[in-house]
């Protein structure tokens, strides 16, 4: 299975922000665990290294964050097919929308958001952590 996370579950996970970390660790645990497929945007890794600056994250702290997270995750196209598709969409949400567009054209299975009402014209399977762990 591919599961996508959503941008919250990755800073989540990346800044140790409470009470949601262990969370995001234990749904990243086990989608390892069962030799999923853990995918995220290419999207992610910018907004993830602003959350990061902006939470005064060391620059080499930063990038050592990103790298590690670079080798346990696949990085999800955002190209020009999946802007306009998202343009084109129904989402309030541009971000959203990038984030389901790629997660969708990857193929993925589940999404993995806090935020499930973000995504309500999901395709896709659409879990919070806590109802993903059960």
């Amino acid at each position: 299975m591919k599961i996508f996370l959503d941008t919250n579950i990755v800073i989540d996970y990346l800044t140790e922000r409470q009470p949601w970390y262990v969370y995001s660790l234990a749904v990243i645990k086990k989608i390892r665990e069962h030799n999923n497929i853990l995918c995220c945007s290419s999207l992610t890794y910018s907004t993830a290294e602003y959350i990061l600056t902006k939470l005064k994250f060391p620059f080499e702290i930063r990038r050592k964050k990103l790298n590690i997270w670079n080798q346990l995750c696949q990085t999800t196209d955002v190209d020009s097919s999946i802007v306009k598709q998202s343009l084109e969409s129904s989402f309030n949400d541009l971000e959203d929308a990038i984030q389901y567009f790629s997660a969708l054209n990857f193929g993925a299975d589940t999404i993995i958001t806090r935020n499930k009402k973000d995504f309500e014209l999901s395709d896709i399977t659409v879990l919070t952590p806590e109802e993903f762990l059960k």
